[in-house]
């Protein structure tokens, strides 16, 4: 199985490949797995959620949709953060989808899983070695695509830099990260970056990140397991190390409703 997933000998007794339908297949085989060989399968959903569904399912209401719609329209620089489970995919799908189809979108992945039918000016890439390695490749490769929209399926180390810098000098760039809330999005942002051996210090990352970023939005998988748009800031500035936020929108848990802050109705009617 491995041989013929891989094509390669199966020295490391694992393999995670994609299956011509789109399906993602993982197989492991003893001795790296103790209880014998299994494999799991992860389909690829064929009805494609929309922002009515996730409205529909209370996982966020009217009110957030216009903001990220919005953000977007201005060409917003965004991050959004996600714990794991959380349906971060379908929400970056809901967020491409408000992109205008006539933009030219580059959607870059470590492994395919972004639905891109019906729009005819948009190409995904997918990282060669399915690693940060082959992510820095990308990112490097869709600068030179002149991208109305970059949308990133996730941060994973070293291209984070590259892609703030592309966010400072122009680009539109949507990107998912890791984390546990909006600000520990921003502190996993500045993780990766530091990571990236630039030789600057954190206040000087804290900086690029502000000048960089506009918004940050977060979906979490709540623990009674439904999944909500429980935080949307707006980033303003970065002053003595630390950043400026503004809440525009926020799920209250303890009411199970949102709320729409003044600073995000004033976003709204600008």
């Amino acid at each position: 199985i491995l041989k013929l997933v891989n094509k390669e000998p199966a020295a490391k007794g694992w393999a995670n490949c994609r299956l011509p339908d789109g399906t993602r297949f993982m197989a492991v085989l003893p001795p790296f797995s103790t209880s014998g060989p299994g494999f799991n399968l992860m389909k690829k959903i064929e009805h494609k959620a929309s922002w009515d569904h996730l409205i529909e399912w209370k996982s966020l209401t009217k009110d957030g949709k216009q903001i990220i719609e919005k953000a977007i329209q201005k060409g917003s620089n965004i991050v959004l953060g996600a714990n794991a489970g959380a349906g971060q995919t379908t929400f970056l799908n809901c967020m491409l989808e408000s992109i205008p189809k006539e933009y030219r979108t580059v959607v870059i992945e470590k492994s395919s899983e972004i639905d891109i039918k019906n729009r005819p000016r948009t190409v995904c890439l997918e990282a060669p070695k399915n690693n940060s390695k082959g992510m820095l490749e990308l990112a490097e490769a869709a600068s030179f695509m002149r991208a109305d929209y970059m949308v990133v399926n996730q941060f994973l180390g070293a291209e984070t830099a590259q892609f703030l810098e592309y966010m400072r000098s122009g680009y539109s760039v949507i990107g998912l990260i890791n984390a546990e809330n909006c600000i520990d999005s921003l502190k996993q942002l500045e993780l990766k970056i530091l990571g990236a051996n630039l030789g600057v210090g954190l206040n000087e990352i804290r900086s690029i990140v502000a000048s960089a970023l506009d918004i940050v939005i977060f979906q979490s998988k709540l623990p009674n397991g439904s999944r909500k748009t429980t935080e949307i800031l707006k980033i303003d500035r970065e002053e003595n190390g630390r950043y400026k936020l503004s809440p525009l929108y926020r799920y209250d848990e303890m009411k199970d409703d949102w709320e729409l802050t003044t600073e995000g109705k004033n976003y709204l009617s600008s």
